[in-house]
């Protein structure tokens, strides 16, 4: 079995932490994650380029981490 994305519930975040961790709780034989990185190098785990559940998606990823 493989997870993407990490263990759906509400009010988890898909690629957060709190996700994962419950995935890993499933004991799943391969968990898959989505990176990508900000204009600045830093690399975040999200699905999207866009930050849609908290901007609306206006913002990307292709910008600096200091301002998401």
């Amino acid at each position: 079995m493989i997870a993407h994305k990490g263990v759906s519930y509400p009010n988890a975040v898909p690629n957060s932490l709190i996700a994962l961790k419950r995935t890993i709780a499933t004991h799943p034989d391969y968990i898959e994650i989505d990176i990508q990185p900000t204009k600045d190098g830093v690399y975040v785990l999200t699905h999207n380029t866009k930050i849609k559940t908290v901007s609306g998606g206006r913002l990307t990823y292709q910008k600096q981490i200091g301002r998401l």
